[in-house]
Formats: C-alpha cells, structure tokens, sequence
C-alpha cells in the first residue's frame, strides 16, 4: 500500500510539474522507468498495423488483448506473455513458447530460446510498448546519435506528451523516426508510430492502445487459463530444422530447373538456356535491405566477366504481383540491373532451399553448384571472384 500511495505522490507531483513545463527527455524517461517498476503486469487492447516498404497502400491490421507479466531476469522476453488475437494465441511461461490455435484444439510448444512463434510475426510487435523493458527508453535518451523531442499534445480525452525520436539515417534506411503518446495520468502509452524509408519506399507501423490497466493479471491466472486448455487441446513439440535442412544446396548438387519469366518482356524462360556458362543466381526481394545492397556488387561481376561466359541472374520470387511489378520500374530508378531478372513463383523456392534472402548460387558449365552463400557482405564479391575465373577457363 505504501508503495502504491508512493508512485501516486510520484505521479501527482509529476503532473503538476508539467502544467508549468514540459519536463525534459531525460526526466520523463526517468519518470516513465519508475512508474512502470512499480506494477508487475499491464494488460491493453490493441489495434496494430504495418505497411511494408513495397506494398503501396495495402496494411496488415491486428487486434489482439496483451497481458504482460514483468520479470527483468529473463532474457528472453522480459516477462511473461500472453496475446489473445483473433482465433488463436501466443503463451509464453518463461519456459516455453505455445502457439495456442483455438479453432483445432491444438498447442505447439516451442523452446525457451526459440521465440519467434511470438517474435517472428506482426503480432509480436504489439508487445513491444516498453512495459517489459522500460529502460529503453532511458537507452534512448542516452544515445547521442537520436534527436529526441517532447510536446504537450491531446488525444481525447487525455491530456498527452508526444515523444518524437528521429533517427540518423545509416546509408540504407532514411527519415525514421517514431512517435510515442503517454498518458499523463498513468504514463500508459495511448499511440505509437514509426516509419522508415528504403530508396523510394516507405514503411509505415501504428499502434493504438485502449483499457490499459495496470496490475490486472497475475502468472498464476494465465498459468491456470492455460492449464484448463490442456483437458481438451492436443499438444506437440515443435519440430526444428535440422542445421543440413537450413542449409543452402551443397556444393557439387545439380542445381533444380528454374522456370519463371524474364522482365520487362516477362518471356518465359528456363535456366536451361545457360547451359554452358557460369551462372550466378542471386534469390531476392525488393523490401530486402541486403539484397539491393548486393545490386551494385553483382552489377561489377557482370561487366567483368560477361563476354568471358558468365551469367549474372536476379530471381525475384516475392514480387511476381500485378501490384508489384506494377512498381517495378520505380524500383528500378533506384537500383539498375545490368543483369536479367526473372520473376518466379515462391512456392517454388523449397526445392531451392532458398530460406533467406538473399541468397547466391554460384554453378558451373554443368548447372552443378560449386558455391553457394545466405546473405551479403561486401567482401563476397573478392570471395567469389577468384573462383569465378577458375570456372571461366574451364569453358
């Protein structure tokens, strides 16, 4: 009790403080930091939405019911989690990670270090509103690289103060910045936003918090909701990857028929046509940060070796859309090819083994692999050099 009559005296104080000047970054992240170490669990609803970099005006809507429970020495989380969207859930106990899905009675469980069924998906980001790790906000405050701005602003009916963070932009993305509305009254956040730029892309993610209350719900509770899942829902394990099935194709694999069509023509086309050649395939995508950092690099391979035999290709499995290619050539303002691409269907890519992007092949006159690589640095290009113009004198 004595605590609670503490954080309001806090909270009074604070207030009052603001109706006279708006406090500095550094003292409302402090503030913020203190309040939330107060209250072990937050519970809001939530509508989250995301316009990825290339998708135009289509958005990915969400609307979940979160209930957080602190506990700073996980670090995997932070806390416990549960989100309630739509037809299924997402636990997580602090031992394990369930993906709950209603609809079939069925739980996977998930390891304690893997918790991309919660991360790895939109969903997953409306936890992110600072409750689990307020301290950010301080790391914030600290980073001299971050241009922080604070206002008085209004969002009926609550009297807010906007924190704008602007990013310094890195050489791939530009004009990032983000927006937090906190409620004066409880320091809950009511809105946040963030947007970034990728060439002439842009991305842009809006959450809009309601009922948020603080200390609502305990591990217990969400332990035993859980609990009374399991009379009638089946569970499994979830089954890893093994490290050979994320694995790229090995070296000396013939590489699968690869059928698509070639833009701006979009002619139908098959890999067989290079038969004889050295051919370098590049798998990408147009939101990909890495693969566009790519495009030049390769661009220098084809001017290199080009009228010696080699084949510089780009197959694009993401982007084979009406809506995408629709844009295409906007992208291609930004970034010239002087090598085809050829745009493929996705579902294609298992026999591939295409997991992430980008991802390079090198092949020999035979279409046999004799190189492959996930990602890109900038020192692939000296890499793969040296062994393209082996291959080129074998021809």
């Amino acid at each position: 009790m004595r605590i609670k009559l503490i954080t309001a005296s806090i909270v009074s104080m604070f207030v009052a403080a603001c109706a006279q000047k708006t406090p500095t970054p550094s003292e409302f992240a402090n503030t913020v930091v203190e309040e939330y170490n107060q209250h072990s669990s937050i519970s809001y609803d939530v509508d989250y939405q995301i316009k990825f970099f290339s998708q135009a005006d289509d958005t990915n809507k969400v609307s979940a019911k979160i209930e957080l429970i602190k506990v700073p020495k996980d670090s995997v989380l932070g806390g416990i989690v549960w989100i309630e969207a739509d037809s299924s859930a997402r636990y997580y106990d602090l031992e394990h990670s369930y993906y709950i899905i209603h609809p079939k009675k069925k739980i996977i469980r998930y390891a304690k270090d893997k918790p991309f069924i919660i991360t790895g998906n939109i969903i997953g980001e409306a936890i992110r509103t600072y409750f689990l790790d307020p301290n950010r906000l301080i790391n914030g405050v600290n980073d001299s690289t971050i241009e922080k701005q604070l206002v008085e602003d209004k969002l009926e009916p609550h009297k807010l103060l906007k924190w704008t963070y602007l990013f310094p932009d890195d050489g791939e993305y530009s004009k990032t910045s983000k927006q937090m509305w906190f409620n004066m009254e409880d320091f809950t956040i009511q809105k946040m936003t963030y947007t970034s730029s990728l060439q002439s892309e842009s991305q842009y993610n809006r959450w809009d918090l309601s009922n948020a209350t603080f200390d609502s719900v305990t591990k217990e509770e969400l332990k035993d909701r859980f609990n009374k899942l399991l009379d009638t829902y089946e569970i499994e394990d979830h089954k890893e990857m093994t490290a050979k099935e994320r694995a790229p194709l090995v070296n000396g694999t013939e590489f699968p028929q690869l059928k698509g069509v070639i833009f701006p023509n979009m002619d139908s086309t098959a890999l067989k046509e290079l038969k004889g050649k050295v051919t370098l395939i590049d798998f990408w995508y147009m939101d990909c940060a890495p693969c566009i950092t790519a495009i030049p690099h390769l661009n220098k391979l084809h001017q290199k070796y080009s009228d010696k035999g080699l084949a510089v290709v780009g197959v694009n499995p993401f982007d084979n859309n009406k809506k995408s290619l629709k844009r295409f050539p906007n992208f291609l303002e930004n970034n010239e090819f002087a090598y085809p691409i050829l745009f493929t269907e996705r579902v294609n890519m298992e026999k591939f083994k295409v997991l992430a992007y980008p991802t390079l092949y090198l092949l020999d006159e035979n279409e046999t692999v004799i190189f492959s690589q996930v990602g890109f640095g900038e020192q692939l290009p000296t890499a793969i050099d040296s062994l393209i113009e082996v291959n080129l004198k074998k021809l």
